[in-house]
């Protein structure tokens, strides 16, 4: 469940926030947990992120990112196909066009894209160095991201970290046995 700030802590703020989570919860085709992934937002808006995610975006894309293992592993808990990096990332992609992202974010006063976006920062500093495909998928999102929002963040940043963290071909042929498995 997110957190409401102190400065805006009313029963009421809280008891909506409860709701519209529940909600999102209830009609999302893709329900994942959102612990330990983000500390940002409940398991509701995370599914309706995620699913709204696969719905609009994979296909057309990023068809790179294979759905049953990404969900797989955050139901798990399991970091080969997952991480924290990657989950923030992917909410920070959806919160463009999330209606309920934004009635939570006016209720609580706090933009929570931007907090999505700021986690996946904090938790990519902490992946860097460590190959993996989850992360190098985080770093691709994150450069999505930063197209959308102008920032520059990542012509400084991002072309360093995916090198630093390209898959490598022990990756990517985990990735392959996985799908093979896993029809």
């Amino acid at each position: 469940m997110l957190v409401v700030p102190s400065s805006n802590s009313s029963g009421m703020v809280q008891k909506r926030v409860s709701e519209i989570d529940s909600e999102a919860l209830a009609v999302s085709a893709v329900k994942v947990p959102a612990r330990p992934w983000t500390e940002v937002a409940g398991d509701g808006i995370v599914s309706s992120l995620v699913s709204s995610f696969f719905k609009y975006d994979d296909a057309f894309v990023y068809a790179f990112f294979d759905r049953d293992l990404l969900v797989r592993g955050m139901r798990s808990g399991a970091r080969e196909y997952c991480s924290s990096c990657l989950v923030d990332a992917l909410c920070a992609v959806r919160s463009f066009t999330s209606d309920r992202l934004k009635l939570i974010s006016k209720a609580t006063n706090t933009d929570l894209g931007a907090r999505f976006l700021s986690e996946a920062k904090k938790h990519l500093d902490v992946e860097i160095g460590k190959a993996s495909l989850a992360t190098a998928q985080g770093i691709f999102l994150l450069f999505l991201v930063s197209c959308c929002d102008g920032t520059n963040w990542a012509r400084q940043h991002v072309s360093v970290r995916c090198v630093r963290n390209a898959p490598s071909p022990a990756i990517e042929s985990t990735v392959h046995h996985a799908q093979q498995a896993n029809p």
